[in-house]
């Protein structure tokens, strides 16, 4: 039951995951959904601020008890499935950048239809 329940999280999470990728393809093709970016985005770093990391992460390695993994879920599957080796480090900065530019992208279409 806990392996269920481990796969489950981890289906979830890549499911986050692929929704936090596309926040900046939809800004650009669909920028009138820029509340809706903004919205998902300031609640997915909400949501990190009391662990300091993704609570999906802490959920998934709760439930795997001894056979849990340190860092992050993207360095974790990157390895794990395309023997890639990625820091914690460029993982962390290549979000920051990725959210920067997308809560940018949204704001400035905010702007753009003030003006």
């Amino acid at each position: 039951m806990r392996k269920f329940a481990v796969q489950f999280v981890v289906i979830i999470h890549v499911l986050f995951a692929t929704a936090i990728f596309a926040c900046l393809p939809i800004a650009l093709i669909y920028p009138r959904s820029h509340k809706e970016i903004l919205f998902f985005i300031g609640a997915v770093l909400i949501s990190q601020i009391p662990y300091r990391a993704c609570v999906l992460t802490k959920i998934e390695n709760a439930l795997r008890g001894e056979e849990k993994y340190h860092g992050t879920f993207m360095s974790h599957y990157l390895e794990k499935v395309f023997h890639v080796h990625v820091s914690d480090k460029v993982i962390n900065i290549f979000s920051a950048v990725y959210f920067v530019v997308a809560i940018l992208i949204a704001i400035f279409y905010q702007l753009r239809q003030a003006f």
